[in-house]
């Protein structure tokens, strides 16, 4: 089902050693070479929670390239080390092709006890004619509660396929690491998980659709 090494057990792209931070992964469309595919539910390779579910030529670094971009926290300067996960209680469940661990998986969940609100999602429709990589590219979306933002990195072109987020549809976020300040200790921003009810489940299974920063209230 999966495979042990130095950093414990293997799903599916994620070592369970570093699950928290692994779990933060996001795709940098202003990334040399970062050309992303549509998603396909053809010849799935793995969960939505794991980069190694996006098809294409892209980048998941945990820091963008950008350094005045939203993600950069300079006082900690990215190190996860520094910083407190919000999450726990963490079980995952994997279905593969075959015996390789390595190999595609035919269905995988993970999970867990974390914070979770809701939010809603803003964006300028994308041009259909234009090729999807060039969508993704100039896809602007903001996640809004109140008189709060967050500018996420998405997944996906949201207005793409069957499964589309469209303006002004509600999403969940899920809180999945806190900042850690070094002047004040413990920062209220947070790393997490936007999420969306899966399209073909009724239990109350869900699908990531992007990565976030944002006060933890």
């Amino acid at each position: 089902m999966y495979h042990t090494g130095a950093l414990e057990d293997y799903y599916a792209g994620l070592w369970e050693g570093r699950l928290v931070e692994s779990l933060l992964w996001f795709v940098d469309a202003s990334a040399p070479g970062c050309t992303p595919l549509p998603p396909s539910n053809d010849f799935p390779t793995a969960p939505s929670w794991s980069w190694a579910s996006v098809r294409g030529t892209w980048d998941h670094r945990r820091l963008p390239s950008n350094s005045s971009a939203l993600y950069v926290n300079q006082a900690a300067q990215m190190n996860f080390a520094d910083k407190f996960p919000e999450c726990k209680e963490f079980e995952l469940e994997l279905r593969l092709s075959n015996s390789d661990s390595f190999r595609a998986v035919e269905s995988g969940k993970i999970s867990f006890k974390a914070r979770i609100t809701e939010a809603v999602v803003s964006y300028e429709m994308s041009d259909e004619a234009e090729e999807y990589a060039t969508r993704f590219a100039k896809q602007r979306v903001r996640l809004m509660r109140g008189n709060k933002v967050a500018e996420p990195y998405m997944d996906f072109v949201l207005d793409h396929g069957e499964n589309q987020i469209l303006p002004g549809d509600v999403v969940k976020c899920v809180a999945i690491l806190r900042d850690y300040d070094q002047c004040d200790g413990l920062s209220k921003d947070c790393h997490g998980l936007v999420i969306v009810r899966s399209s073909n489940s009724n239990a109350g299974i869900y699908r990531r659709a992007g990565k976030f920063l944002a006060p933890l209230e």
